[in-house]
């Protein structure tokens, strides 16, 4: 039977049951059980035979797998299924025998469902294992997940796994995760999910990557990179910007500076004197770069005074907050 308009990747599919419970599917109470032999996966028991009794049950039919869902899980975490299951039928046999009915689901990974139904009854343990990871191992799975939500229209999940790529990037505050920034086949990889499911808040973190990548390698952006040329296109626009608002925000005390009233060493600490580590790399993505001022005065005999290397720092500081509150103008994505 076909599925309705509104639900056109979703096709329903009846099994009959028979009275001696021979389909294999059928036959664990747990939350979900493979075409194959598994074994139940509900330690604590919140979902036991009674449960299931209580509460009608939807098989989701994935590649050669068939999951055993609640039909409370379903609807109250996805729009899609809590409409399309809004306008079942119950004079079917499995329905009134069973409280169950089966929904083919074309096209998913059954590795995808797999975590997409741990998150769904586990979603705090589940999601805390999952950010712990590192992003190389992490990212199959997140995009696997944010597709499943954007798909189905798990607006809550969408968001909670965006905000997880989210976290593995660049951001005004430190490096929470304190680990390497994600690499350039990632940050391609976040562009080409951003445009899938519409998770366009990931394309400004993922062009800063891509952009810190292309200053300091042999990398081009135009020949190189499997993305779209649009995105090539901001985000070599997105880089000339970037580097005039760092020249002018961030180290406009190589330009301007006056000594403070309080300097050290009587007024004669002049932060030009150490600008040669910036103007030999300009175009360096200086917004991501950890202590990135602690080379101010290396190799020097009379470097800035503790006073006036506060102010550097506090100027640098409100300028990278200028930036960041300009990214998304910067690669014209607004």
């Amino acid at each position: 039977m076909a599925a309705s308009t509104s639900s056109a990747h979703m096709v329903q599919r009846r099994v009959t049951v028979s009275a001696s419970n021979t389909d294999s599917r059928y036959s664990y109470y747990a939350y979900r059980t493979r075409s194959i032999s598994c074994a139940p996966r509900c330690p604590d028991g919140r979902f036991g035979p009674h449960a299931l009794q209580r509460e009608r049950c939807i098989v989701l039919c994935v590649e050669d797998c068939s999951y055993r869902v609640h039909h409370s899980v379903l609807v109250g975490n996805s729009r899609s299924f809590e409409k399309r299951l809004a306008h079942h039928r119950d004079d079917s046999d499995d329905i009134k025998n069973w409280g169950v009915e089966d929904i083919v689901l074309p096209g998913d990974s059954k590795q995808d469902w797999d975590a997409m139904l741990d998150a769904l009854y586990d979603s705090d343990s589940y999601f805390e294992t999952l950010s712990a990871q590192p992003f190389e191992k992490s990212l199959p799975t997140l995009a696997g997940l944010l597709q499943l939500a954007h798909k189905y229209n798990m607006d809550t999940y969408e968001r909670k796994v965006t905000s997880i790529i989210a976290s593995y990037f660049p951001s005004p505050s430190p490096n929470s995760k304190g680990v390497a920034w994600p690499t350039l086949a990632e940050a391609t990889t976040v562009i080409r999910l951003a445009h899938q499911t519409g998770a366009t808040s990931l394309l400004r973190l993922a062009y800063l990557i891509v952009a810190a990548h292309a200053a300091e390698s042999n990398k081009s952006i135009v020949h190189d990179l499997d993305i779209l040329t649009s995105d090539k296109l901001s985000i070599c626009g997105g880089m000339l910007a970037l580097l005039r608002a760092q020249r002018a925000h961030m180290f406009r005390f190589f330009t301007r500076f006056t000594p403070s009233a309080r300097c050290q060493r009587g007024g004669r600490c002049c932060p030009q004197a150490h600008a040669q580590r910036y103007h030999d790399a300009p175009e360096r993505v200086w917004l991501i770069v950890d202590e990135p001022l602690a080379w101010l005065g290396e190799g020097d005999p009379a470097p800035l005074c503790d006073v006036c290397y506060a102010s550097v720092s506090a100027t640098f500081a409100e300028g990278s907050r200028a930036v960041w509150a300009r990214l998304d103008k910067l690669f014209k994505l607004y």
